[in-house]
Order: C-alpha cells, then sequence, then structure tokens
C-alpha cells in the first residue's frame, strides 16, 4: 500500500501541474492551444491535489481505528480497506452536496417558467404604447431600440418609457416616466436617444445601417423626436421587461457553496388594465460540477487566476436581452428596423454615427 514517501512523491507529482494551473492559467491555456500540455492539467490536478490532502488524515484516522480495534495496520488488506473508507468519507459530501444545491436551482428555475404565457397571435398595437425596462449599467431611461421602431414605423403615435428597479443596479435611481412622440419640424433639438444600441438578429435580412443609424438619419430629415413626461395609465399597451434575479456578479465567491447562482429575467406584454397578453421568463443557472471540483478561471485577456469550484453555465429557458429574440414574431412589422430617409442629397452625407454623436 501507500507509504509515506510514495504519498509524499505523489503529491508532488500532482501538485506541481495544479500550482502551474492555479497560479499560470494562461501559460497553461498556451499550453494546451498548442498540444504540449495534456487536458488533464488544467482540469484534473487542482481537484486531485485537494482530495489527496484531505484523503490523507482521513486514511491515517481509519488505521488509528483498526489499531484500536487489535487489527495489524500493517497488512495490506487492511490498509486497502482504510483507503476505501476514506474515499468513500470524501465521495459521499463531493457528490451528494452539488445535487442537493443544483435541485434547489433546477426547482427555482421550474418555478420561475410555470406561470408563462404565448399569445394567440401577433399582437394589436394601439396609438399609445408603455416600454418599462429594468435599470441596469448602460441604460438612461431614454428612448431604446423598442421606442424607436414602434415610433418611426408609425406604429403608435406616443411611446412612454418607463424603469423598474433592478437588483442588478439595486443603488441606481429610477428616473420619472418619459413620453416619446414624433414632430415634423425644419430642424430638431437634440435627441433623447439612448446611447445603448441593442442589436437584433432579426435586422440582419434587414439591408442597410443599424437602427439607431437610420433613427438619427431621419431625425436629421425632419422627423424630430420629442420628449415630455409621461404617464403608463395612459398606454394601451405595456411591454414590461424585468430582472427578477440578477445572477452570480463578478463579486460573487468563487467558494460559494449557495443556491443563489441563478438568473431569472421576464418580458410580459399587458393590457391597459393589467391583463397577461404574453410571459416568456429566461432562466440561466451555473450548477456545480459533480462530483466538486475545482477549478481555476482565467483568460488570455486577464493573467489574474481565481480558483473556485467548478461550473457551468446552463440556459434553463432561453429570452434575449429586452425580449429581443421575442417581440418580433409578437408585433410583426411595427419592431422591424426603420426604414431609411426618402433620398435628400446632403442628409445622409451628414448623417452623425451613434459613437460620434455628443
Amino acid at each position: 500500500m501507500i507509504k509515506g514517501l510514495s504519498f509524499r512523491t505523489y503529491v508532488l507529482a500532482i501538485g506541481a501541474p495544479a500550482l502551474l494551473s492555479i497560479l499560470f492559467p494562461p501559460l497553461v491555456l498556451f499550453g494546451l492551444f498548442l498540444g504540449i500540455l495534456p487536458e488533464t492539467t488544467i482540469w484534473l490536478a487542482p481537484s486531485l491535489l485537494l482530495y489527496s490532502i484531505l484523503w490523507w488524515p482521513l486514511w491515517l484516522a481509519a488505521l488509528g481505528l483498526c489499531r484500536l480495534l487489535g487489527a495489524d495496520a500493517l497488512k495490506p488488506r487492511v490498509r486497502i480497506v482504510s483507503g476505501i473508507v476514506a474515499a468513500a468519507i470524501i465521495a459521499v459530501p463531493a457528490v451528494a452536496v452539488p445535487r442537493i444545491l443544483n435541485g434547489r436551482a433546477d426547482d427555482v428555475a421550474a418555478r420561475a417558467v410555470a406561470r408563462d404565457a404565448d399569445a394567440p397571435g401577433k399582437i394589436r398595437i394601439p396609438s399609445v404604447v408603455a416600454v418599462v425596462l429594468a435599470r441596469e449599467p448602460g441604460s438612461d431611461g431614454l428612448c431604446e431600440t423598442v421606442c424607436q421602431r414602434l415610433l418611426y414605423n408609425e406604429a403608435a403615435e406616443r411611446v412612454i418609457v418607463s424603469e423598474l428597479p433592478s437588483p442588478a443596479s439595486p443603488d441606481r435611481t429610477v428616473k420619472e416616466p418619459l413620453s416619446f412622440h414624433i414632430e415634423h419640424r425644419a430642424s430638431c433639438p437634440p435627441p433623447a436617444i439612448s446611447r445603448r444600441e441593442i442589436g437584433w438578429k432579426s435586422d440582419w435580412n434587414e439591408p442597410g445601417p443599424p437602427v439607431q443609424e437610420r433613427v438619427r438619419a431621419r431625425i436629421m430629415a425632419g422627423d424630430c423626436l420629442i420628449a415630455t413626461p409621461g404617464r403608463i395609465e395612459d398606454a394601451g399597451l405595456v411591454i414590461v421587461y424585468s430582472i427578477l434575479r440578477a445572477g452570480p456578479s463578478g463579486q460573487a465567491s468563487p467558494w460559494g457553496l449557495g443556491s443563489d447562482r441563478v438568473k431569472i429575467h421576464r418580458l410580459e406584454l399587458l393590457t391597459a388594465d393589467g391583463g397577461l397578453l404574453f410571459r416568456r421568463t429566461g432562466v440561466e443557472t451555473w450548477p456545480l460540477a459533480t462530483p466538486l471540483r475545482v477549478e481555476s478561471r482565467s483568460s488570455f485577456l486577464s493573467a489574474s487566476p481565481q480558483l473556485g469550484w467548478a461550473r457551468t453555465k446552463t440556459t434553463a429557458s432561453r429570452l434575449e436581452l429586452q425580449g429581443r429574440d421575442v417581440l418580433p414574431g409578437l408585433l410583426g412589422d411595427a419592431v422591424r428596423a426603420p426604414e431609411w430617409p426618402e433620398p435628400g442629397g446632403a442628409l445622409r452625407t451628414e448623417l452623425v454615427r451613434p459613437e460620434a454623436a455628443g
């Protein structure tokens, strides 16, 4: 069986690649890319090192118990049985803990989507629509892409934009609702367009520039975007995108075993009196590897390693940002990419691109 010297040799043999993958993960990734280092170097070595260090004192304790019971601890059979018992003591929680915690996350995901409802078909667009979005980093409470599409496709006369508190940005102040509409003028005031532009896959088949560039061209052509104070109560259709659980943040403990690694966001379409027309819930989870496994996370762009329990991102129910994968099927041409303005000579050459806009 394993003697002290052989175990130390084993720990050193496992510890060297484990420490390499922990302290210098970009170097290991580079080695994997070139085929110099085997995949198990970064995948298995840290876990083997951890479990071996835990196994050693348990094995010694099992041998000590055998001695107390009168067994000869030097016999190979006793040493082998003691090693198996020590391994079993480690294996049970290593398998049971992630199964229990992952099961709790699965239950949260199942409850989140249990009340989802599909619309019977395309939804009629009233003259006034409210777009209520979760307050996120990068959002500014102005006319974002859904608002721009509804107005510049002339699907709605007014769009009221409001914000919801979000666990992703709990300290951010929620702005008062704004009502947006289009007025035809010889010259336009600075447009209250959001600086954030969210691309939609449905636009890939649309020839021409991005949505925000089209909208700015329309504004330069005299289709001015005007903002005034608004009220959600005036809307005949309310589009709500909310974040119910933000999921793990960059400050989340890599060694945390809690079942809080769940992100839940939701798209709802409601009538003026709050009746439900459509609900889709997106759920992403980060389940623990089974059995528990240690991994070192890093990338070529970051030389700072982070050691923790191995997790894999899983999409339990798909919903993209602000429902951009769902809204085209529900609202049809009302949310397609707006048309480019009519040919007008200098208007196109004077276009200010979003990234250059002040």
